[in-house]
C-alpha cells in the first residue's frame, strides 16, 4: 500500500539567473508604482482584432501583426495582444461607466507579434500605465484638480530613479496615434 512508497523530495532546480533578475526588476517596478498610489491590473493576453484599429495604428504597423488563436472562445478574444494600452483603456472605460473616474493604473505583461505562419511569435515584455481624474483623488482637504501630463511625467521620473536611470529626456511627439498630439511625448532613456 501507500506505506510502501518511499518518502522523497523532488529535485528543485534554481531559476536561471536571467529569470531571477527579471523577477527582481518586476518586483521593484511594481512596488515603486504601488507606492505612488497606482493599482496593478492584469488582463488576459487574448484581445480583439479591432484593438489595433481602435488605437489608430496603420495596417502595416508592428501592432497590427496579430497572432491569431486557432480556436478562440469569442471573436473579441481571437488574437494575442500586441499592446497593453487597449486593455488599460477598456478598464478605464468600464470604471468611468460605473462612476469611478479617479484612476492610477499600470500593467506589466507580455505582448505577442506574428513572425509568419508556422513560426513562434516574437514575445516582448512591456509596461503601460495611465492616470485619469483628480490629481489627489477624492480628498476633503484639496480642491478638484485634474491630473495632467506633468503628473505622469513625475511618476515616470520617480520610477526611473528607483531603477537607477538618471538620464531621461521627454521629447514632444505627435506620432503616437492614441495620444493627444499637443500633450504627448516620447521618453528617451
Amino acid at each position: 500500500g501507500y506505506e510502501s512508497i518511499p518518502s522523497t523530495i523532488p529535485p528543485l532546480e534554481p531559476l536561471p539567473r536571467e529569470e531571477r533578475e527579471r523577477e527582481a526588476l518586476d518586483r521593484l517596478i511594481n512596488s515603486t508604482l504601488v507606492g505612488m498610489g497606482y493599482s496593478e491590473v492584469i488582463h488576459f493576453s487574448f484581445t480583439s482584432p479591432d484593438s489595433s484599429r481602435v488605437l489608430g495604428f496603420p495596417e502595416d504597423h508592428e501592432s497590427s501583426r496579430f497572432v491569431t488563436i486557432a480556436n478562440p472562445l469569442t471573436e473579441d478574444t481571437s488574437v494575442m495582444r500586441t499592446s497593453l494600452v487597449y486593455g488599460l483603456l477598456e478598464c478605464v472605460r468600464k470604471n468611468i461607466n460605473i462612476g469611478n473616474g479617479n484612476l492610477r493604473l499600470f500593467e506589466t505583461g507580455t505582448v505577442f507579434f506574428s513572425t509568419g505562419e508556422g513560426t513562434l511569435p516574437l514575445e516582448k515584455r512591456r509596461i503601460a500605465g495611465l492616470l485619469t481624474g483628480d490629481r489627489h483623488g477624492e480628498q476633503w482637504y484639496s480642491k478638484d484638480t485634474p491630473c495632467d501630463f506633468y503628473d505622469l511625467k513625475g511618476s515616470l521620473e520617480t520610477l526611473f530613479l528607483a531603477l537607477g536611470i538618471r538620464l531621461v529626456r521627454f521629447v514632444p511627439d505627435s506620432t503616437i496615434p492614441w495620444l493627444n498630439p499637443g500633450k504627448s511625448a516620447a521618453v528617451y532613456v
